[in-house]
């Protein structure tokens, strides 16, 4: 299975509190236009199961986003934050 185009780019986005968006977030930021419109579901669908794959193996854990809702940021940018239990 091929690993989402914007798990990468997610991920440096994510390091900076500042910009803590959510996945979804993240690409409605990124995406425009017709791709947004017409594959939007798709990018997150591939974005989340790239996410999903990091969790498992330990390299991301799940945190508060800006806005309040679960952001995901490599563990070591993460620190000393307290990952998200469920719910975040």
């Amino acid at each position: 299975m091929r690993e989402s185009q914007y798990i990468d780019a997610y991920l440096s986005t994510t390091a900076d509190p500042d910009t803590r968006w959510t996945p979804w977030t993240f690409l409605k930021y990124t995406v425009h236009g017709e791709a947004w419109s017409l594959w939007s579901h798709g990018y997150y669908d591939a974005l989340m199961r790239a996410i999903s794959r990091r969790v498992t193996a330990g390299s991301v854990v799940g945190i508060q986003s800006k806005g309040g809702g679960v952001a995901y940021v490599q563990a070591e940018v993460a620190g000393a934050e307290a990952p998200c239990s469920t719910p975040c």
